[in-house]
């Protein structure tokens, strides 16, 4: 197989190695959404082998790469997870008022800090858990604008992180990073092996002059 075979192999592994650690994350998103279930389990799982084998495939050829793969695929897992929310509000979210029925403080278990949390009701009838700054000096009471998923795929927010297009050229960008790095193994694989072949042939060429001068 020549060098440019190789590459375009490499791309495609990148390319489908990419697309499998997104939609891993998409699967991961869902205890964000409705819960733990064993489809996140599950996106887990496969995103984590995917990372593992495409290191695995990496260290052969081109082991600087490595570490770089595996980050870039573990970024675009989890900006596919976390980030979905906010994509999905952005592109069809709709800015209603709520009313605060209930404010709190939790501790976050990783961080130990101390963050404000309200309880709202929706128009609708309907309750959520906000947080973030419009609940730090809002009480019972008081209204609050957030953005409500009309067709109830993703919980509402005070505010999105994030748009849609920002979230589709992020997961662009590091599909694109995958498989760059993934063509660059296979430019590598290539590489060594012709070097391997020219060792060859130059042994080969070698042994056949030793054995005329015998």
């Amino acid at each position: 197989m020549g060098t440019a075979a190789r590459v375009l192999l490499g791309a495609a592994g990148g390319l489908a190695s990419a697309v499998a650690v997104t939609g891993s994350g998409l699967l991961l998103a869902v205890p964000l959404l409705s819960g733990p279930s064993a489809l996140a389990l599950a996106g887990g799982v496969t995103g984590m082998a995917v990372i593992v084998v495409s290191a695995g495939v990496t260290l052969r050829f081109a082991r600087w790469c490595v570490l770089p793969l595996a980050g870039v695929q573990l970024a675009l897992m989890m900006t596919a997870a976390v980030l979905l929310s906010d994509a999905v509000l952005d592109q069809r979210g709709e800015q209603v008022t709520a009313v605060i029925e209930r404010v709190r403080a939790r501790e976050s278990v990783n961080t130990g800090q101390t963050s404000a949390v309200c309880d709202v009701r929706l128009p609708d009838g309907s309750t959520a858990e906000l947080d973030g700054d419009g609940c730090r000096h809002a009480g019972p009471g008081d209204r609050l604008e957030v953005y409500q998923d009309p067709e109830g795929l993703v919980p509402p927010r005070h505010r999105t992180r994030i748009t849609a297009r920002q979230y589709a050229a992020a997961l662009a960008a590091g599909a694109g990073a995958v498989t760059a790095l993934g063509a660059w193994t296979g430019a590598r694989a290539g590489s060594g092996a012709r070097q391997q072949e020219e060792a060859h042939g130059g042994q080969r060429a070698r042994d056949g002059q030793a054995g005329t001068a015998g």
